[in-house]
């Protein structure tokens, strides 16, 4: 999805693969676990960075879209299945799709922030422009010691999903899944499953198994699905704050 660093993504890769198929460790260890953070967070950090550069190009500090758009589209093609956007400061904003919309973020939790400065990584939205579930990497804009508006891309999770479950390769005994601070899924092997609580399977063994996970930065937990027992390890996101969790399906 994001064409961030060839190398380094190798490299996540053949560790990955050495963690699921070898012996040990198995595909629920600290290994697995470790590679499955490093690329989330890859995937995220290079959007990051694509925002980051986008809001210092003089065409966006321009403010102007006519003169910025071309970087805007830029900003889309590199970070995949994504909508790009740049927002002015009353909320209002343009995507390298629609141009200017009809929508506004003024409302949206981690606005305030990105006009006060402060780049963004890890909020989840509906998207208003796309309907699309997704998460907000964005940065703002600064002209003459000021926020002039902020470039941001809304990352489809659905599609993340999916590229990281082509990415890894998983057997078919293995699963993954992330979950934010507040419990709602943002990453599953079932990208269907994205933004749903596991607490609301009413299953107690999962119910359970998700409050010791919100509740601790890492460790391992088992619990019941579809009939199917799961073990799970799990650990916290350095860049999200999201729990980032692999495991097993258990005969």
């Amino acid at each position: 999805m994001i064409t961030r660093p060839v190398a380094i993504a190798g490299v996540v890769l053949s560790v990955f693969c050495l963690a699921v198929r070898a012996d040990e460790p198995s595909p629920d260890s600290a290994d697995s676990l470790s590679a499955f953070v490093v690329l989330v967070d890859g995937h995220l950090a290079a959007a990051l960075d694509s925002v980051k550069e986008a809001a210092i190009v003089p065409s966006v500090r321009s403010g102007d879209w006519e003169k910025m758009k071309g970087t805007i589209s830029a900003v889309r093609v590199r970070c995949g299945e994504c909508a790009a956007w740049f927002a002015e400061p009353d909320g209002s904003y343009y995507t390298a799709e629609k141009g200017l919309t009809d929508q506004n973020l003024k409302d949206r939790s981690y606005f305030p922030g990105l006009m006060a400065g402060e780049t963004v990584a890890g909020p989840l939205v509906v998207s208003e422009s796309t309907g699309h579930k997704s998460v907000i990497v964005a940065a703002p804009v600064r002209r003459d010691d000021r926020v002039i508006g902020a470039v941001g891309v809304s990352i489809f999770l659905d599609s993340l999903s999916r590229t990281l479950r082509d990415e890894m390769a998983i057997p078919e005994n293995m699963i993954f899944f992330a979950l934010d601070t507040d419990g709602r899924t943002t990453l599953n092997h079932v990208p269907e499953r994205v933004f749903l609580d596991p607490r609301d399977q009413n299953d107690p063994s999962m119910t359970a198994a998700t409050e010791e996970m919100l509740a601790r930065k890492e460790g391992v937990v088992e619990y019941e699905f579809q009939g199917v027992r799961r073990k799970v390890r799990y650990t916290r996101s350095p860049l999200t704050g999201w729990i980032c969790a692999v495991g097993v399906l258990e005969k």
